[in-house]
């Protein structure tokens, strides 16, 4: 996809297509059993988002995303840092998902869903969404993309 060359694993979807982005769901999600909301993974890939601009890079970027959710009350803030197709790479996230979802519901079982958003020091940004359980297998397929040469 664009510059970049993405694994599909096993038991993963392709669910949308296009020429600035593709999504991918697991099909085969571990269930729990214990009544809460669960949601399969679901992960968006964007090869060409603009290159960060901010000064400083990565490490601003990441800095302005942590201070975000923290004013917005997220608990449990996911941080990261590994390479993604060779160049540098950060996540950042939370139960910023599981919150509004909860928001808007009088009676919901509980849930433990994560979102994140990782971003490479070049232009891959990568959206993921799934239960706790699904970020090292995540954290494993994304330092599998490899940028083409």
């Amino acid at each position: 996809m664009g510059n970049y060359e993405v694994p599909v694993p096993e038991h993963w979807l392709i669910t949308d297509q296009s020429s600035v982005a593709f999504t991918m769901i697991n099909t085969a999600p571990a269930l729990r059993k214990d009544g809460n909301f669960q949601t399969p993974a679901v992960i968006n890939i964007f090869p060409f988002r603009n290159r960060l601009v901010v000064s400083g890079g990565l490490d601003s970027w990441l800095s302005l995303k942590r201070k975000r959710l923290e004013s917005e009350g997220v608990k449990s803030i996911e941080e990261k840092n590994f390479s993604i197709g060779g160049a540098e790479a950060s996540c950042i996230g939370g139960s910023e998902m599981r919150d509004v979802i909860l928001s808007g519901m009088k009676k919901v079982p509980g849930t433990d869903i994560i979102s994140l958003e990782c971003r490479s020091a070049d232009d891959l940004s990568v959206l993921f969404v799934g239960e706790p359980s699904d970020l090292q297998p995540f954290y494993s397929f994304a330092a599998q993309i490899r940028r083409i040469q």
